[in-house]
């Protein structure tokens, strides 16, 4: 397999950035992806897209085919790729392929023949240059404030999967920032551990009922990592204290 393909900055500031199971997937995808047309057993497989199957990516990847699956779905919820599965193979496409991989600018086509133009056009690059970096701040800085949709991976750890959709319009409404977002997944994690652990699913409120209640905001009578006492503590307690009421067997006459 010959050729490169074109990787922009700004993948830095794309919310999958930091999953390396979805990251890696979606870079695999783009080196794998057809840059011409072609046929596969009378299959026409696009530009842009890949004929493969979940097992092959988990072998070339290295993932095992949960990670794969799991990846496939983080990249179809934020739109990066849509698959079409058979029973015997999944066409993927990367939605936006041409924007990725098309020359888009004039120093593209610029770089392939240098010219004493190009240098002059450089040397006046060079002369902005401080300029430049000062919007490049300002751009990143916006970039920082920018609200990132996590409602997949609350989603993901809520045990009740009941009326999503009502839940994601509660998730829109709420719009929690990166603070916001870690309250809420350890409260919810206290609450699986402790107030759900031994009920059945249907008395787990609705993940929007939840949501609505602000139910992440509630005092934990117990943190979070403090286990109930057991019958042996319990025993232990009682002991200490008739201790120091004088009545163990050791205070009798």
């Amino acid at each position: 397999m010959n050729g490169y393909i074109k990787l922009h900055r700004s993948i830095m500031d794309w919310r999958w950035y930091d999953d390396p199971n979805t990251f890696r997937l979606f870079v695999h995808l783009l080196l794998k992806a057809n840059h011409a047309p072609k046929e596969w057993r009378e299959v026409k497989v696009e530009r842009g897209q890949v004929l493969t199957g979940l097992h092959s990516l988990s072998k070339e990847t290295t993932l095992s085919v949960r990670s794969v699956r799991t990846a496939i779905e983080h990249l179809i919820s934020t739109g990066e790729v849509t698959r079409q599965a058979t029973s015997q193979y999944s066409l993927i496409t990367v939605v936006n392929y041409a924007k990725y991989q098309d020359r888009q600018n004039a120093s593209d086509k610029a770089s392939d023949k240098p010219s004493d133009k190009q240098a002059t056009s450089d040397r006046q690059a060079t002369d902005k240059r401080p300029t430049t970096n000062k919007n490049d701040k300002k751009n990143k800085n916006d970039k920082k404030d920018m609200y990132i949709d996590r409602f997949p991976d609350f989603w993901a750890a809520y045990p009740r999967k009941t009326a999503k959709a009502e839940a994601k319009r509660e998730w829109d409404k709420l719009k929690p920032d990166a603070a916001t977002f870690d309250k809420i997944m350890k409260c919810l994690e206290w609450y699986k551990r402790h107030e759900w652990s031994d009920k059945e699913k249907q008395f787990t409120p609705h993940a929007r009922t939840w949501l609505h209640q602000k139910r992440w905001e509630d005092e934990p009578e117990t943190g979070p990592d403090k286990l109930s006492p057991t019958a042996e503590d319990n025993l232990q307690h009682i002991e200490n204290l008739m201790k120091g009421l004088g009545l163990d067997d050791k205070g009798k006459d």
